[in-house]
């Protein structure tokens, strides 16, 4: 709006652009406005249209008062030019001819008000040039107000949304300059401007206007404020309103202009009501960011979720709580020979042929259309599938209904994992290990019987008259030597069939330790004692090899000593790891073990200091009896820190008797 002039006693005074070509009507006219008691009127006579546009484009008029009949110009074309060149300023028609038609054309013409020249009095004059800048001042404050809220929905981007609204704005209001501070992290910071204000130096009242900010903020009013310098001038006016955002006053949005400029309270209507159009815009706008802020990061877990499942050894197929596919990885995709159409519905999701692997029956229901219909959890169903490329793979089948926290069915989740590898590689070792069978049986029936015929050799060759001591003791080493070799044949074949899973079995240990050293000694001829001491309820948990494991250490300990042989064996219970444990001692009075050789005895291959012929498969095989029991062996010597007087075999196996459960 243009300032208004103030006179020497600070009335208002009007500015008048008088556009009349009769001189009488003219003076009748200027002296009604002069006997005005307030506001005071400044009158300026134009005769012609023409020169009268040249000064509303260079001066500033309230208010036009204009004869239609011009002589450059008539009839309502002369309000229309008016209104062209100057749109914001008032027109009233002064005119000598006034009805109902006229009255229409004038208004639609753009004229505020009309006047009949035989009703010019100083009142009624007043009156109307009033009415029609009170008409026209509305009418130019909705026009604001509508800019504004047109500005706000023109765009949802904050920076354009806040560059258009305040461009706007101080278009609307006359201003030099027009700016928006927001609230971020409790600091007031300038968000957006329009204008400037020449020749200020915009720091130059910042504390003044801090104050004025804080001011605007704490009390949610608006505030008008001319700011001087020292020598008392007013360089700048500012007006402040608070921008009010979900209830929280959350900024300020303000209009300067440069120099003094009048107060008027429909100005600062006119702002309040810009500034609660910003707000809604600025609100739909962060709404808009939020929404797009929320749509980015959906889109990044969907991307991070689809790199996950595509990076998964597995197929995946994700649905909703009605079967329609929301999501299936490429390996799904390889799985089943081509990418399957995705599911629509929960008829949908089966389509594809399949049968159990165990039964070879159809698969009616498959595990993702029972957690959808049932809620059930499927795990590892083995099952066949006829591809989409007409081939057939084995997979295991899992699924699982997706629930939200509150427990509503959403979805399923469907887990596939081709085995058709793994199965022909056990159909294969399935076929090796039965030809690995045939041969072991082949074999060991053909060495045993070779080592039948021997041995019998050897026994008529014993009883023979030509055989003298010598050659008898000759015989038994070659006869115990036989009898070895069957006994690590047959370990051997049992130990075949205990990677087939041999059942565990109750042993008592003081029934099967003196049987065998009783077979011990029965085979030696030589300087041999054997001691044993047992202990109440000697029942342990073991496999029908265990007899093999203590023949194995006993009858070491004696062929791998020489001279008068002792051997201790003795039985009693221990507790180790809140385990009942049976402890079997073989301490022999041998040459004993070594500490660097202890550690590796029971791996395969290694066979101590022994000069006696062998594989040493022996002690092997006898970690292998004790791991199958569930115990522990190891060796130590029988003198400790003295590994030349003899060596201690111990054996744990689980207790099995009334003593274990107890």
């Amino acid at each position: 709006m243009a300032p208004l002039s103030e006179s020497s006693t600070n009335r208002e005074v009007v500015l008048v652009l008088l556009i009349e070509d009769n001189p009488g009507d003219a003076v009748l006219i200027e002296a009604a406005l002069e006997r005005s008691i307030e506001p005071d009127f400044e009158v300026h006579v134009e005769k012609r249209l023409a020169p009268a546009l040249e000064r509303l484009a260079s001066e500033r008029f309230q208010v036009v008062l204009l004869d239609l009949n011009l002589p450059d110009s008539r009839g309502f074309d002369t309000v229309t030019a008016v209104q062209s060149a100057l749109p914001n300023t008032p027109v009233v028609i002064i005119t000598g001819d006034v009805n109902e038609e006229f009255a229409r054309k004038a208004i639609q013409a753009g004229a505020q008000d009309y006047l009949s020249k035989d009703e010019i009095r100083a009142h009624s004059l007043v009156r109307s040039i009033s009415f029609a800048m009170e008409r026209k001042r509305t009418e130019r404050e909705l026009h604001a107000l509508e800019h504004v809220a047109s500005a706000a929905a023109a765009t949802l981007d904050l920076q354009s949304l806040l560059d258009t609204m305040l461009a706007t704005l101080r278009t609307e209001m006359e201003s030099d300059r027009a700016a928006l501070l927001l609230v971020h992290d409790g600091v007031l910071s300038e968000e957006a401007q329009a204008g400037t204000l020449q020749g200020i130096d915009p720091s130059s009242f910042i504390e003044v206007e801090e104050k004025l900010n804080r001011q605007v903020l704490l009390s949610g009013q608006p505030s008008f404020d001319q700011l001087r310098n020292d020598a008392g001038d007013v360089l700048r006016t500012v007006l402040k309103v608070p921008l009010v955002i979900g209830g929280l006053v959350s900024g300020v949005v303000e209009v300067e202009w440069a120099g003094a400029h009048a107060e008027r309270p429909r100005e600062t209507y006119l702002m309040t009501v810009a500034a609660e159009r910003i707000a809604s815009g600025v609100a739909n706008s962060q709404a808009y960011e939020s929404v797009k802020r929320s749509e980015r990061r959906s889109q990044e877990e969907r991307s991070r979720l689809r790199a996950i499942m595509d990076t998964l050894p597995v197929g995946i197929l994700i649905t909703d709580a009605e079967g329609r596919q929301l999501e299936s990885n490429i390996l799904r995709s390889r799985m089943f020979g081509g990418t399957p159409l995705p599911s629509k519905s929960i008829e949908d999701l089966c389509r594809i042929k399949a049968w159990y692997l165990d039964t070879g029956d159809p698969v009616e229901e498959c595990p993702i259309v029972k957690a959808l219909k049932y809620g059930v959890i499927t795990l590892g169903e083995a099952i066949i599938i006829e591809r989409l490329d007409g081939n057939t793979s084995t997979i295991l089948n899992s699924a699982a209904p997706i629930r939200d926290p509150n427990g509503v069915l959403i979805g399923a989740v469907g887990v596939q994992q081709d085995i058709s590898e793994r199965i022909r590689l056990e159909q294969d070792l399935k076929v090796a290990m039965e030809r690995g069978e045939f041969y072991i049986d082949l074999l060991t029936h053909d060495v045993n019987n070779a080592l039948t015929v021997t041995s019998g050799y050897l026994q008529l060759a014993r009883g023979s008259d030509g055989a003298n001591d010598r050659v008898v003791k000759w015989l038994d080493n070659a006869m115990a030597s036989i009898n070895d070799s069957a006994r690590l044949i047959d370990t051997v074949r049992k130990v075949h069939r205990s990677g087939q899973s041999l059942q565990k079995v109750k042993v008592d240990l003081d029934v099967l330790l003196p049987e065998i050293i009783g077979q011990v000694l029965s085979m030696e001829r030589g300087e041999v004692e054997i001691a044993y001491s047992g202990t109440h309820d000697a029942t342990v948990i073991g496999t029908e090899l265990l007899p093999d494991l203590f023949i194995n250490i006993i009858g070491n300990a004696v062929k791998h000593s020489s001279g008068r042989i002792a051997i201790v064996v003795t039985v009693r219970p221990q507790l180790r790891g809140g385990i009942e444990y049976l402890r079997v001692e073989v301490a022999d009075n041998g040459p004993g073990i070594p500490d660097d050789i202890k550690d590796r005895l029971f791996v395969k291959g290694e066979r101590g200091l022994s000069r006696a012929p062998g594989q040493g498969l022996g002690l092997f095989l006898v970690s292998n009896i004790v791991a199958e029991a569930g115990g522990k062996i190891w060796v130590e010597d029988r003198v400790p820190g003295d590994h030349a007087r003899g060596s201690r075999f111990v054996v744990l196996l689980p207790r099995g008797g009334e003593q274990a459960r107890a």
